[in-house]
């Protein structure tokens, strides 16, 4: 087998035969694209074993309690995309403080560099972590490692997360491992990649976690899509293991999440609260769009990208402080284009779609239309004759309309970008960041 070569230990065709059989050719033709080939899957193996021994034998010889290593992630359980070198191992310490797994990993991080040659640098999320890269065979993996509580299972969970949410990691892979046939895992692959390609993917979207939930749920990614293109997950309720008797006990578990998808190893979790905010609201919408167009036309929309193109607005923020790690960035520009739009739908620019990356700092925002002469502003009821005498004292232009009375008044100005100029100078008193902001040609 050359070194290129998909790992075809089982074939293609027999991956995707709970798809529909008229799909089966193009989705065979893009998981043949995006399956990782024999010698990433080798490579992935080999840097986890590597690390693995590595750092049980630093832990051995400095006397840090480790009690095992967990190989967590996509690449763990083969859901990983051809390309995707990210590497996550997680450490588990007995001990009784985060203050202890800081300590720990300090002298793992010490002694990783001097071993192995890497510089090591300090992320922060629920818990904080040491990233790296390394490169083997001329692939380069990029390394996160995670200090967490050691716990046999999850029934001490409620104990373990006051040392930080990622205790629960190891179980969600477990879990993933044992509920993912070779069938399944093609339909995540495929998923994945869809949602990547769409923009859908990843914070404030449909995680890894989430799309493989999905997928369990639904077993089948054309179902998935199917459904998506359907219905909007608003108002959806899931709990794979039913840890909870009914919707109605979710909907009080969950008051005020409208999506709710129960963490199967933790049941006072929703997966999906991430998906239900300013940004989130866009990409809802625009995963059942496109989710419709893939059905309609998978030939030229399975695998079309959305990017921003002519109109688009570009956002570029340049922050004084850098944010700790890349999802806490995005939570920050997302808050910035809930700031600068957030009076302009009553100036009659309405907010169409919003897409962030992150890694470049860059947000970008579509208008149905960037330049409006003239907006309605909205009166008062016309059954209330002394409000609407005075709506027109001050409105000289009037009408009315579905039992109202509206003005139609001059914009000033006319244009977004000016609007938006002037929403970015409030915003940069009050968060460290600068903007520029001009229109995509």
């Amino acid at each position: 087998m050359t070194e290129d070569k998909l790992d075809d230990r089982e074939k293609l065709d027999e991956l995707l035969l709970h798809e529909p059989s008229d799909m089966r050719p193009l989705l065979k033709k893009i998981l043949t694209s995006i399956t990782p080939t024999q010698r990433e899957n080798e490579a992935i193996q080999n840097i986890v074993i590597e690390l693995t021994e590595s750092c049980q034998k630093l832990a051995s010889e400095d006397n840090i309690p480790l009690v095992d290593i967990v190989h967590v992630g996509s690449s763990s359980r083969g859901t990983h995309l051809r390309g995707d070198t990210d590497v996550d191992l997680f450490l588990r310490f007995q001990c009784q403080s985060k203050k202890e797994i800081k300590s720990f990993l300090e002298r793992i991080a010490k002694r990783l560099e001097e071993v192995l040659y890497v510089r090591v640098t300090w992320k922060y999320s629920e818990n904080p972590y040491l990233h790296f890269s390394m490169t083997k065979d001329n692939i380069t993996f990029f390394i996160d490692i995670v200090g967490t509580v050691y716990i046999k299972d999850p029934t001490d969970l409620p104990w373990a997360l006051t040392f930080g949410g990622m205790a629960r990691t190891p179980f969600h892979s477990w879990y993933l491992s044992r509920k993912l046939n070779s069938q399944l895992k093609a339909s995540v692959r495929l998923f994945k990649y869809w949602l990547k390609l769409k923009k859908c993917y990843g914070t404030g979207g449909i995680t890894g976690f989430l799309s493989e939930l999905l997928i369990i749920h639904f077993q089948s990614f054309m179902k998935c899509l199917e459904f998506l293109a359907k219905n909007t997950l608003d108002g959806f309720y899931l709990d794979l293991e039913r840890h909870h008797a009914s919707i109605s006990e979710l909907k009080k578990k969950f008051p005020h999440d409208c999506c709710v998808i129960v963490d199967p190893i933790d049941p006072n979790r929703n997966v999906a609260a991430g998906i239900q905010g300013f940004y989130s609201r866009f990409v809802m919408m625009r995963l059942q769009q496109e989710a419709r167009k893939s059905i309609l036309n998978p030939r030229e929309d399975l695998q079309r990208e959305v990017n921003a193109k002519a109109g688009w607005i570009k956002i570029h923020a340049d922050f004084q402080k850098k944010p700790n790690n890349e999802d806490e960035q995005f939570l920050i520009m997302a808050r910035i284009a809930r700031m600068i739009t957030a009076q302009l739908d009553n100036r009659g620019f309405s907010l169409q779609d919003v897409l962030i990356d992150a890694k470049s700092s860059n947000l970008f925002l579509k208008f149905t239309a960037n330049h409006v002469p003239y907006f309605k502003r909205r009166g008062p009821p016309l059954d209330k004759p002394e409000e609407v005498k005075k709506f027109k004292e001050k409105n000289h232009d009037t009408f009315e309309q579905d039992g109202r009375i509206w003005a139609r008044v001059k914009n000033t100005p006319p244009d977004v970008i000016t609007w938006l100029k002037i929403n970015s100078q409030n915003v940069q008193k009050i968060l460290p960041v600068r903007l520029t902001i001009h229109v995509n040609r």
